[in-house]
C-alpha cells in the first residue's frame, strides 16, 4: 500500500501549543505518532513523508526514524535541518527531494492517477486541469476549507487524527469533491 503523512514535528514542544495537539508532552505525542504510524503501515508499504519530520536532537531524531515501519520517501520541509546531520537518514530513507510527481496505477478507477507532492501547498500545479491531485503539508489543516473545491489535500497529521493517510483514503476524499478551476486551464477533464 501507499501512505502519505506530513508535519509530524517529532520532539517539537512548541507544536503542542501552536496546533492545540491533545498531548501532555512531546514524549506522549511522539509515542502516539509512532504507534499510529506502525499500526497502519507495514514494512513493505511505501510512505511519502511531506516534510517537517522533527525538530530537535539529531540522535533522538535518528532513534525515532529507526522505529518507523515502511519504505520512507522524504520531501523536505522548512523544519528538516536534522537531515544534514543524520547518520540514519541516508540508510533509512529511500530518497530525499524538495518536490515529487508520482503516478499511481489505480485498477479500480482504470487510470493512472497523477500526484504532485510538495511540503508547501501549490495554487496551480502540473496537470491540475487533467485530474492530478496536489498533496502537501505545512499548513496544519488551516487551508482545509480552501482545499474543498480544489484537487489539493493537506496530508499533515493535524488534518488526519495524527495518522498517515492511505492512497485509498485520499481517493475516497478526492472523488467526492466538485472541483472549480482556478486558472485559465479550465476544466478538470483528463483529456
Amino acid at each position: 500500500m501507499i501512505f502519505f503523512i506530513s508535519d509530524t514535528h517529532f520532539l517539537h514542544s512548541n507544536i503542542l501549543e501552536y496546533c492545540s495537539r491533545p498531548f501532555s508532552s512531546t514524549q506522549e505525542m511522539d509515542e502516539q505518532l509512532i504507534s499510529n504510524w506502525n499500526s497502519v503501515i507495514g514494512q513493505e508499504d511505501e510512505v511519502y513523508h511531506l516534510g517537517d519530520f522533527a525538530l530537535g536532537n539529531k540522535f533522538l531524531v535518528d532513534k525515532i526514524l529507526t522505529r518507523l515501519l515502511g519504505k520512507i520517501h522524504f520531501i523536505r520541509g522548512n523544519h528538516d535541518q536534522w537531515l544534514r546531520k543524520s547518520a540514519v537518514a541516508e540508510q533509512r530513507l529511500v530518497w530525499v527531494k524538495d518536490y515529487y510527481e508520482l503516478k499511481v496505477q489505480d485498477e479500480e478507477m482504470d487510470l493512472t492517477q497523477f500526484l504532485v507532492m510538495s511540503h508547501y501547498p501549490i495554487l496551480s500545479w502540473n496537470k491540475a486541469s487533467h485530474g492530478s491531485w496536489m498533496l502537501h503539508g505545512h499548513v496544519h489543516s488551516t487551508t482545509d476549507p480552501l482545499n474543498e473545491t480544489t484537487a489539493r489535500l493537506d496530508v499533515g497529521v493535524d488534518s488526519h487524527k495524527y495518522f498517515p493517510i492511505s492512497y485509498e483514503q485520499i481517493k475516497n476524499i478526492m472523488t467526492k469533491r466538485v472541483f472549480k478551476p482556478i486558472d485559465h486551464h479550465g476544466s478538470t477533464n483528463r483529456d
